[in-house]
């Protein structure tokens, strides 16, 4: 590396990175034109190069980053050594957000089969409780209350355990752009197998939210059948059930509100 008398030269060993800053540079970038960002001022970028860059190189990343760029010299094994810190980094992230991905993939089938537990038992519950007119009046609507409740946590989990795991798939793809190219990005064709017993491209995840969705419509409706009913036969509800069917409209809200992330854990 030839020593340039209007150019600063720096020692990248005792320079600690701008990693907010260089995640926002592509990683494909760093490593084609062989530099690394060390800081930032206002507009300017500054960038450590093993030479001096062509203006075409300048320009090229002056375009994508959308800074000025301020060139600094380093020794070029200096430059190669972290750039290759960078590709573990990425690596590293990559295999994170599989694993992290995964993970929720299984928490999502067991959370599922947790909660369709307690809804199933309501549905045989109510069913047994029906073929009863003692047991239908004083426990149908105590029953139909905690199955909507169950559906309901059950509908935001789903869709709580979609978004983190969308959350892993979008980073995953981020890190393994530079790492496997367009392989998380671009889906294959699938086998042609016949209309019936051919793949199609339907998400489980939203099929078991569509289902869960379906339970809260069913609930809704064994509910307002049975406040009916009591009101037909029984001539009204009797307080306990009032009060159990008040409680089960307030909790509503404030599930929601309660469970909903702060901005921070977005």
């Amino acid at each position: 590396m030839e020593n340039n008398s209007k150019v600063e030269v720096v020692n990248l060993a005792g320079i600690i990175l701008p990693i907010s800053l260089i995640k926002k540079i592509p990683l494909e970038l760093i490593k084609k034109y062989e530099f690394i960002p060390i800081g930032r001022k206002g507009d300017i970028l500054t960038c450590a190069f093993g030479e001096l860059p062509q203006q075409k190189v300048i320009n090229d990343i002056e375009a994508i980053t959308g800074h000025k760029i301020k060139i600094v010299l380093a020794a070029e094994r200096e430059i190669g050594s972290r750039i290759k810190e960078l590709c573990e980094d990425e690596k590293k992230c990559l295999d994170v957000s599989l694993r992290l991905r995964q993970l929720e993939i299984e928490l999502f089938w067991k959370r599922s089969l947790f909660f369709w537990g307690f809804i199933a038992s309501s549905f045989a519950a109510f069913i047994i409780v029906a073929k009863e007119t003692n047991l239908r009046r004083d426990y149908s609507i105590l029953i139909a209350s905690f199955g909507f409740i169950c559906s309901l946590c059950w509908s935001l989990i789903n869709r709580g355990s979609k978004r983190w795991q969308e959350n892993w798939e979008q980073n995953a793809k981020l890190y393994g752009k530079n790492i496997v190219g367009n392989l998380l990005n671009i889906p294959r064709p699938i086998q042609k197998k016949g209309w019936w017993l051919g793949a199609r491209a339907f998400s489980p995840s939203k099929l078991a939210i569509a289902l869960s969705d379906y339970t809260i419509f069913l609930w809704v409706i064994i509910l307002l059948n049975e406040v009916i009913q009591r009101q037909k036969d029984y001539r009204g509800i009797s307080i306990i059930n009032w009060i159990v069917v008040i409680i089960t409209i307030a909790l509503i809200p404030l599930i929601i509100w309660l469970t909903k992330p702060s901005e921070q854990s977005l």
